[in-house]
């Protein structure tokens, strides 16, 4: 459904990654509100302590700041919803605990909807929401599975409408590509 999603997916990650070298960063919260943790967030919340893990809570200013790397992905698309941000990569870690990961991450998104999934030379990525009422949701994770592990948590105010718009915006992003490339 979302082709060249899954290639801006990975492109922002890249760069959210980057976010994670600033110290400061780390878990940033403007309002220290406790967020009733969903069971994505609780897994990533049990695995951050694993050798090997680099992760990062985005909310308030540290959000907004985010935002700007997001101008240029289909993410655009729900930025204006998004409340709140985890990304987690396994970067150093063991073969077996990420394998332990991977096996504990396919339970808890089976409990999730998946909508699309993508399979490129370079990468998979499978897209889920929360269960939908009426057309919207609140969490949406993209979960990467090669060439490492790595996983992004939206929350928020979403509808299906912004994922229809996400989707376009990757295909656009596709054939703009396409046509450089000739």
């Amino acid at each position: 459904m979302i082709n060249a999603f899954g290639r801006r997916m990975k492109n922002m990650l890249t760069i959210m990654l980057a976010i994670i070298m600033i110290p400061i960063c780390q878990h940033a919260s403007a309002d220290g509100k406790k967020v009733a943790e969903s069971p994505a967030v609780t897994l990533l919340e049990s695995s951050k302590d694993m050798k090997g893990i680099k992760d990062m809570k985005l909310e308030g200013f540290m959000l907004k700041m985010a935002k700007g790397a997001m101008k240029k992905s289909p993410v655009v698309a729900i930025s204006d919803n998004l409340e709140r941000m985890y990304i987690f990569a396994i970067e150093d870690a063991s073969e077996m605990d990420e394998r332990h990961f991977r096996a504990d991450a396919e339970k808890v998104l089976a409990g999730y909807t998946k909508v699309a999934e993508v399979v490129e030379d370079h990468a998979t990525t499978i897209l889920y929401i929360n269960g939908q009422v009426g057309g919207t949701f609140n969490e949406m994770i993209m979960y990467i599975t090669r060439p490492g592990t790595s996983m992004m948590i939206f929350q928020g105010d979403f509808t299906t409408d912004l994922l229809v718009k996400m989707n376009e915006i990757s295909e656009r992003q596709r054939k703009e590509r396409k046509t450089t490339k000739r």
